[in-house]
């Protein structure tokens, strides 16, 4: 009885659940991880190869520059930007929760 108390009271009734359950989790994370490296990098692909096609239609049509492009262009870049960032931010919380959980 003793034993049962003292598990209880140190909080691993079942260690080698707890164990088996921190490891899946563990597992999970670092599949969300590359999940999520995999569908930034090629969100960030996409991004570039618009972003490219844009600026070569742009650099191919000299003739009819408007004026409002440029700061059209910035303004979207920007807000390109600042999505990437926070991505970028989200991805570095998933990471950093997966290395406390493996640690």
């Amino acid at each position: 009885m003793s034993i049962v108390e003292s598990r209880i009271t140190d909080g691993v009734l079942f260690p080698s659940v707890s164990i088996a359950l921190q490891d899946r989790t563990n597992a999970l994370l670092e599949e969300t991880k590359a999940e999520c490296t995999a569908i930034l990098t090629q969100a960030v692909e996409d991004v570039r190869t618009d972003i490219n096609f844009v600026l070569a239609l742009h650099a191919a049509d000299t003739r009819q520059y408007d004026a409002e492009v440029p700061a059209k262009l910035d303004g979207t870049l920007g807000e390109v930007l600042k999505r990437l960032k926070s991505l970028k931010a989200r991805m570095e919380n998933v990471r950093e929760t997966a290395a406390r959980g493996s640690a």
